[in-house]
């Protein structure tokens, strides 16, 4: 693939890096690009409550055969199956952001579970500091990866604090509890209550942790550093991740684009149709938060704006906490 043009109203800043990328031609709109440009490829960078009406005008454009677009795909369910059902129409691969599952240290453990290093899985465990639109996103899609996204039978969650406002408008901490059978559930804690695991206290946004737990041993994997072992029969193993095999998880990401287009794969890891699943298992937490019951992620109701929700629990939460 050749970077070929690039867009944006800051038209002083595009054209900067347009020059320092080599990039052959700028553009202050998108719409301009459109017009003047054939692209193959489309990477979209908004925030999420802007991305349905681009993404579907530019899955419309006739030379677009892909769009790359960030997490969390959307802030409303129903703008995020919308945009998924405009690319399925138009025969485009839409693809989310969801780059952690190509990172060597989640891919090294993955590849443990597989192999049955662990035994049958009983429970898996995922944090975050970021809030639930910023990383839970990505831990939620972390837990359906190792699950070979399945669908959970149903999703209990809570939050606290309020709502924080920005791009990534979420509950300040939530906690959530994901059912995919009675035999193995997913827990969930994303914001600021959930626990530092990292060993540099200065840092919050490599704070994530994925544990995963069988009936021969455990998992522990942290965002950027490596992964630990610890098996039944007493061993422990450790792998820093200078220890695992190189990997550039955004060009890998780009890279199996395509390999898709190229029909070299059927399908991209980090598809729509599973990004959506993750997008329904997030709405699924705020549902139940506000009605305060255990919420199946295909029932009806879940694609009401989540700004409504997140505005109505938030409010029941500072009433709560005061």
């Amino acid at each position: 693939m050749k970077l070929v043009a690039a867009a944006d109203l800051a038209i002083d800043k595009v054209r900067k890096f347009c020059e320092t990328y080599q990039v052959p031609r700028s553009y202050g709109t998108m719409d301009e690009l459109l017009a003047r440009e054939e692209p193959q490829v489309v990477t979209f960078i908004a925030p999420p409550n802007l991305r349905r009406p681009f993404v579907q005008q530019i899955a419309h454009k006739e030379s677009v055969r892909a769009i790359l677009i960030e997490k969390p795909m959307e802030i409303d369910l129903a703008d995020a199956e919308a945009m998924v059902q405009t690319c399925r129409d138009r025969g485009v691969l839409l693809v989310i952001s969801h780059q952690s599952r190509f990172m060597t240290e989640f891919l090294e453990a993955r590849a443990w579970v597989e192999q049955g290093r662990i035994g049958q899985l009983e429970c898996l465990r995922a944090t975050s500091k970021g809030n639930l639109t910023a990383q839970g996103t990505h831990m939620i899609d972390l837990l359906q990866f190792y699950l070979n996204d399945r669908e959970p039978l149903w999703v209990m969650g809570q939050i606290d604090g309020g709502i924080e406002t920005g791009l990534h408008r979420a509950a300040v901490s939530a906690a959530a509890t994901i059912s995919y059978d009675d035999h193995l559930h997913a827990y969930l804690e994303a914001g600021l209550r959930s626990p530092h695991h990292h060993p540099d206290p200065k840092q919050f946004w490599l704070n994530c942790r994925l544990e995963v737990h069988g009936q021969e041993g455990a998992l522990y994997v942290d965002w950027g550093c490596g992964l630990r072992a610890l098996l039944s029969d007493g061993s422990r193993i450790v792998k820093a991740r200078s220890d695992l095999p190189r990997r550039d998880e955004h060009l890998d990401l780009v890279s199996e684009i395509a390999d898709v287009l190229d029909g070299k794969t059927s399908s991209h890891r980090c598809s729509a149709e599973n990004g959506l699943r993750a997008h329904r298992i997030l709405s699924s937490i705020y549902r139940s938060a506000h009605d305060r019951r255990a919420v199946g992620c295909t029932e009806p109701g879940l694609s009401v704006a989540l700004k409504e929700i997140t505005t109505a629990v938030g409010a029941v939460s500072l009433a709560t906490s005061a």
